[in-house]
């Protein structure tokens, strides 16, 4: 589950009369003095007066907004959608098979009652079970689907999955503000926390938006990503720049586990990102720099990792993989499309169109820096002071 907290704001282009706007695109709220208050200022006058009025209350939200209004013609995205990749994918069928479906070496064989190759799952009737399809056969009126060479499974024990089309962006200069993707499809508001704007479309699941001023209320952010245009913090994940870490250069990924997004650097060139989905909070995807160390087209993998194995998972064919800690790796998932969200068992999961790109771009020995911007025990980000490190020791 998500555990950043993200705002949505909404403007409205109110009436200016004595107050003058400025033109530029990303806007400060006035700088004024505050005087100390023993009155707040009406609205109306908060609006002609700033520099005299006391800056609480409703009247000095509604100046500060005024100072973020936006041109009508906003300057394109520096940035270009991928799409969808068909080729991403060497297979083009797959599915989630129940816990503890038997295999048969023919559909004859199962059925004819003999015993089963083998069963996919443990015998708990529990497992997060994922096969790739080959070819479907029909015997004595029944389906049967061929999962490897001399196994196959009934149809009705299998569900028919598809694989996201989400695709990243390419970068085609340096970006000038952030830039965010939806994860959630809302309607912007006209002003922070304030009314819907219905005069433009809604806003959708793993659209961009850039991010033109940021408007804080009771603690929580809000975006600005238009004219009359705010949306709430917890609505998208935002492409976060950083400093690469001391140590790394040539071709780099950045893991942000906070915001889950993937971003790929040439040296300090920004030239690819989109959005991943790490580790749950029961098996955390580790911190670090690391550097990759096996990359494989295809791999299988499965585990558990509680004690009553009742998170048992098998996933057949998984796309573009490359290890960077031990058995955690960047790879692609075709079993959902929860992308923005932490969803794997360590693993950093991509779309399989975003794994193959990746995939062909690095190289063995490409660094990978995993770090969450919100989490003061990441030593990259907060190093600690040699002489706090001694004392905490002792």
């Amino acid at each position: 589950m998500r555990i950043k907290l993200i705002y949505a704001c909404a403007f409205a282009f109110g009436l200016a009369v004595f107050f003058s706007v400025p033109n530029a695109l990303a806007n400060e709220a006035p700088d004024a003095e505050p005087l100390e208050p023993e009155f707040l200022c009406p609205r109306t006058e908060n609006l002609s007066m700033p520099g005299l009025c006391p800056a609480q209350g409703r009247g000095q939200e509604e100046v500060q907004l005024r100072a973020f209004e936006l041109s009508l013609e906003l300057p394109e995205l520096p940035a270009v959608e991928i799409g969808y990749n068909p080729n991403a994918l060497s297979q083009s069928r797959y599915a989630r098979v129940n816990a503890d479906t038997p295999v048969y070496a023919s559909p004859e064989s199962g059925a004819a009652g003999e015993e089963p190759l083998r069963l996919l799952g443990l015998g708990i009737n529990a497992g997060f079970i994922f096969v790739t399809l080959d070819d479907l056969v029909i015997y004595e009126g029944q389906e049967w689907f061929q999962i490897n060479r001399g196994e196959f499974v009934r149809r009705e024990d299998i569900a028919l999955t598809e694989a996201s089309q989400f695709g990243g962006v390419t970068f085609e200069e340096a970006i000038e503000r952030p830039f965010a993707w939806m994860v959630a499809t809302v309607n912007p508001l006209k002003t922070p926390g304030g009314d819907i704007n219905y005069d433009v479309r809604p806003l959708r699941r793993y659209d961009t938006v850039q991010i033109y001023n940021t408007f804080n209320i009771d603690g929580w952010d809000w975006y600005q990503v238009g004219p009359n245009q705010w949306i709430e913090q917890r609505a998208v994940s935002v492409l976060e720049m950083y400093d690469r870490p001391e140590e790394v250069s040539g071709r780099w990924i950045a893991v942000n586990l906070y915001e889950q997004t993937l971003s790929a650097y040439e040296d300090d060139e920004l030239v690819y990102a989109t959005l991943i989905s790490s580790g749950l909070d029961a098996w955390p995807t580790n911190l670090g720099v690391f550097q990759i160390y096996a990359q494989l087209e295809s791999d299988g993998m499965t585990g558990a990792f509680a004690e009553d194995q009742s998170d048992y998972y098998y996933l057949e064919n998984v796309p573009w993989t490359q290890y960077f800690d031990g058995a955690i790796a960047l790879h692609g998932a075709y079993w959902h499309d929860g992308f923005g969200y932490q969803r794997s068992h360590g693993c950093v999961n991509l779309s399989p169109t975003d794994a193959k790109w990746i995939y062909d771009w690095a190289e063995k020995e490409t660094w990978v820096w995993v770090f969450d911007p919100e989490n003061p025990d990441d030593p990259i980000l907060y190093p600690k002071d040699p002489e706090v490190e001694a004392s905490d020791a002792n």
